[in-house]
């Protein structure tokens, strides 16, 4: 009788399910967040569908949930099954655009604002906005009115800097052989267009070694005194007027 108790016990112990596995399918799935909203355009406001929308997470990205997904013919998405009590961020980009992002309300490169999800919470209506980059074009002339070919130019974007407004140096470029140039991939701000030259001219009668002071080749720099306001595709010219010696 021993021997047949042994023997049930031996045959049915394996089919006999762990205890720490039925525990694990009897404890529920934690309640699930959602988090929706709709790209725009940051100049006009319209919705830009087929956008690339990425969700991260703080402190460490959700295990299985979804990353990112492309926004629908209204520009939409929407996030779901994502764990509560956790820090998200939104992002997005879309080819022709700058990445933009929640948070980025003025400019592209302003800091990305935390989104906190509690469990089971749903967040409507979040606007993420991204630019599309912009230009300065124009042409740069001679004092006598002809195109002036290869001359260096740059774009010097207005920042604020510990409470002072200041100039940081941006994208250069040349004029091409009808004195053109073209400063492009711009994001939304203030600028001033700057034409280094080391350009100058003497009167053809002088010669070599006159210590005339008017005849001295001096450094004579350039630079556009306005300040340009980008907040779309700007066509500019600009004439480059040597001072008089």
């Amino acid at each position: 009788m021993a021997r047949l108790a042994l023997l049930l016990l031996v045959l049915v112990s394996p089919l006999a399910p762990p205890l720490a596995h039925l525990t694990a399918q009897q404890k529920p799935d934690p309640p699930a967040g959602v988090i929706t909203g709709v790209v725009v355009d940051g100049t006009t406001g319209e919705a830009i569908p087929e956008a690339v929308v990425f969700l991260e997470a703080s402190p460490a990205r959700p295990a299985g949930a979804q990353t990112r997904q492309l926004t629908d013919e209204r520009g939409r998405f929407a996030f779901v099954q994502l764990p509560g009590d956790v820090n998200y961020t939104l992002s997005a980009t879309k080819f022709g655009y700058l990445e933009g992002g929640y948070g980025r309300d003025a400019m592209p490169t302003d800091p990305l604002r935390s989104i906190p999800l509690k469990a089971s919470e749903w967040i409507p209506n979040i606007k993420v906005a991204i630019w599309k980059p912009g230009a300065i074009s124009g042409v740069v002339r001679d004092e006598s009115g002809e195109p002036a070919v290869g001359v260096v130019v740059r774009a010097l974007k207005r920042v604020r800097i510990q409470g002072r407004d200041d100039f940081v140096a941006g994208p250069v470029t040349r004029t091409d052989d009808r004195g053109r140039y073209r400063l492009h991939t711009l994001p939304p701000g203030k600028y001033v267009v700057q034409m280094p030259s080391v350009q100058a001219s003497v009167p053809a009668s002088a010669k070599v070694g006159e210590a005339d002071e008017r005849l001295a080749l001096r450094p004579r720099p350039a630079i556009a005194t306005e300040v340009l306001d980008l907040d779309s595709f700007i066509k500019r010219e600009e004439r480059f007027i040597p001072p008089d010696l």
